[in-house]
């Protein structure tokens, strides 16, 4: 009887770890579920028997991730570890399109990132020429996140 608790312990302890992150409850429920495979070994002396703990207990543990992932994403609005639906659509900031070739003037040294100054507005840069120091100017070639990414401009 005692494999049965622990094994329901340990259990519950994993599916509390979906509630409450940080990882403690989910290595001592894992921790207790092992046990329990060791006490009903030690009070069953068949193989068959052991084995067939074992794996009930292993998918037992599949199944609560499969239903504490189901609970989670079926809860009821406000109930939710998930952002509410008006955050969807949500884009991350990107650079200006709208620079790329244009010349600007680095306002502080690229080392290889700063910051640059094209048609009076300061962008986020990064250098793809190493090292540019401040003063010089730089030819806009693209973007990466929020930053655009720069070479330092030879004027022919």
């Amino acid at each position: 009887m005692m494999p049965f608790i622990l094994l329901g312990v340990g259990l519950l302890l994993i599916f509390f770890e979906f509630y409450l992150p940080g990882g403690v409850l989910g290595v001592l429920g894992g921790a207790v579920v092992i046990g329990s495979i060791i006490v009903f070994a030690m009070q069953y002396e068949s193989l068959v028997a052991i084995i067939l703990f074992a794996i009930c207990s292993i998918v037992a543990v599949g199944f609560l991730f499969k239903f504490a992932l189901w609970k989670i994403r079926n809860a009821e609005p406000g109930m939710s570890i998930y952002s509410d639906s008006h955050q969807e659509g949500y884009v991350a900031s990107t650079f200006d399109k709208s620079v790329i070739g244009k010349v600007g003037v680095v306002e502080s040294d690229l080392k290889p990132g700063g910051h640059i100054t094209i048609e009076g507005k300061k962008h986020l840069a990064i250098s793809l020429s190493g090292y540019i120091t401040k003063g010089s100017e730089v030819i806009i070639v693209g973007g990466q996140g929020e930053s655009l990414t720069v070479k330092h401009y030879k004027k022919d």
